[in-house]
């Protein structure tokens, strides 16, 4: 009986060491895990936060050439430097397409080479 006692008490301990062991093997796999995890996603976020920077210049851009084909078409180039038309900032990260304003910078009107480039 003595003897069955000590032979269970054996087993139990030998049954949590290796519990503990295997315990301890898949906190670390959890932990490797999350370190890659971690990595992909602030890959993934940079990537996004690129296609959505150039997804907005270019929508920026679409814009800026359609209200040029649109003053061209009403009035051409005399009538563009008679407006004086200013020159306009693109998109940056911290605001929308979608609420941009024109933005006048240095230049005084469009060059008429500016616009031939722009117009297909």
């Amino acid at each position: 009986m003595q003897g069955d006692i000590e032979s269970r008490k054996a087993q139990n301990r030998e049954a949590q060491r290796a519990f503990r062991q295997r315990r301890l093997q898949h906190m670390k796999t959890l932990e490797r895990d999350n370190v890659e995890l971690t990595k992909n996603l602030e890959q993934v976020r940079a990537e996004y936060a690129r296609v959505v920077h150039q997804l907005e210049k270019t929508q920026f851009e679409l814009e800026t050439v359609k209200a040029m084909v649109g003053v061209m078409q009403h009035g051409g180039l005399g009538q563009l430097r008679q407006m004086h038309v200013p020159m306009v900032t693109p998109p940056t990260s911290e605001f929308s397409v979608d609420t941009a304003i024109f933005i006048p910078q240095t230049k005084e009107h469009w060059m008429e080479e500016d616009l031939t480039s722009l117009v297909v």
